[in-house]
């Protein structure tokens, strides 16, 4: 977020005319020093040492004495923390600042807080405090009559409706905060920020003609920005559209542009030497050059990504490169080398998922789509890679990673739903079934996008199938579970009977056998237990009431 702050010389010309005393005086000046070059930093893109900068800053502040300068630090460090993915962080220090809001005249200054923290609120998923504190800032805003200020907090304020799903409304948003920033002149960054955010809507609900006349216009702006970060960062998120509508439209020309903007700001990026951004540049290029199929350019490219990530120690980039190369060796039939990769990334991605959780206001379903596949994609080269081997011993090992993989995104998922790592210190008393008691099976699917493997754990032995459904098939299928009540057997063939599911298994050197399919579910013997666990973001309804008299038990995520 790019806001217009007083500046921190006129505030010490304030505290002199007061009359503070000379010592005070060197604090502050020893203050100013830290914020400008918290301020440096922050150009450059080096979050984390320009919040170091912020935090001595505050740490000499006398909040009750300098509450401007007070506040003005206190939203620089926000804004780093946030971009750090450091949400929990940035809202207690809001929170625990909120007296001196309660303290302050200042319009100006309550505004640009009250929008931090609602912004924060946010991000975190909290909408209902969220959406309290922005309409605070609002009216101080518009009451404080200064235009950079209301521009910037109209924007937050359009990302808001947003993630409400008010459509409509944002985008009136967005057009207000930019006839505010037409009108008043500057803000040029902002500019770049609302346009990019309006193009990403227009995008999102397929409306392709406001989207492709509003991300023309953000990249002409977009040009005229200084070579800095920031045009370096939008210069990425205007490829990284491009490349979603290119996409969508399977337009070659928009994905040509993408290409463009990322050299772009590669080039910026080099000559700035920001090894964090380059890295981002080479991985999204990579991620081109895979949507084309051409895998040895996407790996080559990859490859730098994850060099430039590693020397600024990036992990929550470094992870995405990690499964990108993992992607790139699976197309190329690379099994051995797609392994290392996956567990790379699962490896890079453990520590820090839960930071990567929140902290993104635009996609609400951001585990979904870029940290469940991690896992998912792991468990898929264990099936393969046990479906490939004919000795027993060795085939039921991999199945045993895959399920154990499965078994952390249990976890994760877990902790995704409930925002809570407390979940962990649930997941450390777990036991591992890998046989099951006498008379009891334990039915494990695992769905992939072209096939749901199916695990099953019994008294002596593990093993597996493959079902040829699409994920899409499946999701469907899922769908229809999740908005139908099964009252009986009757319903439940039915169901399975719409989708043209027939799923069998038996096994000679046991007790059990189960049949499903389009008109029969039968059990070889009535005391037998099946236990499922839910891999397939089903409802989990237990077979009792869909199998009269078969005693049976449902267990997962669902």
């Amino acid at each position: 977020m790019n806001i217009k702050h007083f500046s921190i010389l006129t505030l010490v010309a304030c505290i002199i005319a007061a009359g503070i005393s000379h010592a005070a005086l060197l604090v502050s000046e020893e203050i100013q020093a830290r914020v400008s070059a918290g301020e440096e930093l922050l150009r450059k893109g080096d979050f984390g040492e320009a919040a170091h900068a912020w935090e001595d800053a505050l740490e000499l502040l006398d909040r009750d004495q300098s509450p401007e300068i007070y506040m003005d630090t206190l939203a620089h460090l926000g804004h780093a923390y946030k971009a750090l993915g450091l949400h929990e962080k940035a809202q207690s220090l809001f929170t625990e600042s909120l007296p001196v809001l309660e303290k302050s005249g200042d319009r100006h200054r309550n505004a640009l807080f009250l929008s931090h923290l609602s912004d924060i609120h946010l991000t975190l998923g909290e909408l209902k405090d969220s959406v309290t504190f922005m309409e605070r800032a609002i009216q101080e805003a518009r009451a404080a009559g200064q235009p950079a200020v209301l521009a910037d907090i109209l924007n937050n304020a359009a990302n808001l409706l947003v993630a409400d799903g008010n459509i409509k409304d944002a985008v009136a948003t967005y057009q207000e905060s930019l006839g505010i920033i037409k009108e008043a002149g500057g803000m040029d960054e902002l500019r770049a920020k609302v346009l990019l955010n309006m193009a990403r809507v227009h995008l999102s609900v397929g409306d392709l003609p406001a989207m492709a006349q509003t991300m023309e216009t953000a990249a002409g702006h977009i040009k005229t920005l200084p070579d800095a970060y920031a045009k370096a960062d939008n210069l990425i998120t205007l490829a990284l559209l491009m490349r979603d509508a290119g996409n969508k439209e399977e337009n070659a020309e928009l994905r040509q542009n993408a290409w463009e903007s990322l050299k772009e700001a590669g080039r910026i990026s080099e000559a700035l030497k920001d090894l964090r951004i380059l890295s981002r540049v080479y991985g999204h290029m990579g991620e081109l050059y895979e949507d084309e199929g051409r895998y040895e350019e996407a790996l080559g490219l990859t490859r730098s990504a994850v060099f430039f990530a590693q020397q600024m120690n990036s992990l929550e980039t470094l992870y995405r490169w990690h499964w990108q190369m993992g992607r790139i060796f699976k197309s190329q039939g690379n099994i051995e080398d797609a392994l290392q990769a996956y567990q790379r990334a699962v490896g890079t991605l453990d520590p820090i998922r839960i930071q990567l959780f929140r902290g993104h206001r635009w996609q609400k379903d951001h585990f979904n789509e870029h940290i469940r596949p991690v896992y998912i994609g792991l468990a898929d080269i264990y099936l393969t890679q046990a479906d490939a081997l004919s000795d027993p011993k060795a085939r039921e090992a991999k199945l045993k990673h895959a399920r154990d993989t499965m078994e952390v995104l249990k976890t994760a998922e877990l902790q995704n739903f409930f925002n809570d790592e407390c979940v962990t210190a649930m997941a450390e008393d777990k036991v591992s079934l890998d046989r099951t008691p006498p008379h009891t099976a334990v039915v494990y699917p695992i769905p992939l996008e072209d096939r749901l493997a199916v695990l099953i754990s019994l008294p002596e032995s593990m093993t597996h199938f493959n079902i040829p459904v699409d994920a899409q098939k499946l999701r469907q299928t899922a769908r229809r579970f999740r908005m139908t009540e099964i009252q009986n057997l009757r319903q439940l063939t039915a169901m399975f009977q719409t989708f043209g599911f027939r799923i069998c298994f038996g096994f000679r050197h046991s007790d059990f056998g189960f049949c499903l399919h389009s008109n029969q579910i039968y059990r070889r013997r009535y005391d037998e237990t099946l236990v499922f666990f839910n891999n397939i973001r089903l409802r989990c309804h237990h077979a009792d009431s869909a199998v009269d008299g078969i005693p049976s038990g449902c267990g997962g995520s669902g």
